[in-house]
């Protein structure tokens, strides 16, 4: 659940409890449009790739910005579907896997962090998130990672990009002239092939009981909230019908 979704419900549950009052309801109101004014002025906290592509065998490079107030907060990389569930793979604070295949940098100054995988393989495929810890909710975003070890897309250096690895194949011009006895004609034969960008978006996660279980939440847990809001109406509405009576 995003900070938003989460602001919305903290409003409507407030609305709910007020029953009615106008006051407390013109009061909400204000509340809410100016943690959303803040939310839009402060512009995104972490930003980065949302598909990251590249070779088996190759280094795998991840660039995610933040605001400039998370400078000296530890940042860290993890896999997994969920953030919630994900398992984290390195961090600021210890930068360096003891056996050297993950790395991470925390460029300060110019307000963003590098991850680097080396040795890329398919089974590194799915999802990561770009997170940072804090006391409260850590922010995060999410992203995913193809990898593919087909000859036809990876027969080019490794290419290197700040935001996301992109990889465009292009084969040399082959020139080949033949000479042949005089029964036969000379040939000469020009070709050149080209490949467009490699094209991974249709890969699909793996999906598993866990999965299932978030997205069956991810709607339940509204349809609880809607019920928690019509009790409280109700309960409001039964105090406000009952005082009148009397």
């Amino acid at each position: 659940m995003t900070g938003s979704q989460q602001k919305l419900q903290f409003f409507i549950l407030f609305i709910c409890i007020a029953g009615g009052d106008e006051q407390v309801i013109k009061k909400m109101t204000l509340i809410f449009f100016l943690l959303l004014f803040d939310r839009v002025a402060g512009g995104q906290v972490l930003t980065g790739p949302k598909v990251v592509k590249q070779c088996s065998g190759q280094t795998i490079q991840v660039s995610c910005r933040y605001h400039s107030f998370y400078r000296d907060y530890v940042k860290y990389w993890c896999r997994g579907y969920s953030f919630y569930s994900c398992s984290t793979l390195i961090r600021t604070d210890k930068p360096t896997r003891a056996d050297g295949a993950l790395d991470i940098v925390d460029y300060k100054n110019e307000g963003y962090f590098t991850v680097r995988m080396k040795n890329a393989k398919p089974g590194d495929n799915g999802w990561y998130w770009c997170a940072i810890e804090r006391i409260s909710r850590h922010v995060s975003i999410a992203m995913q990672l193809f990898v593919t070890s087909e000859a036809e897309y990876c027969s080019v250096p490794e290419p290197t990009t700040q935001y996301s690895v992109r990889q465009t194949t292009t084969l040399p011009v082959t020139t080949i002239q033949t000479t042949t006895t005089p029964e036969t004609t000379q040939t000469t034969r020009t070709s050149q092939a080209t490949s467009s960008s490699t094209d991974w978006t249709n890969t699909k996660p793996e999906v598993t009981v866990k999965h299932v279980i978030i997205r069956i939440w991810s709607i339940m847990r509204w349809i609880l909230f809607a019920a928690l809001c019509f009790y409280l109406i109700c309960f409001n509405l039964y105090f406000k019908l009952c005082g009148r009576r009397k």
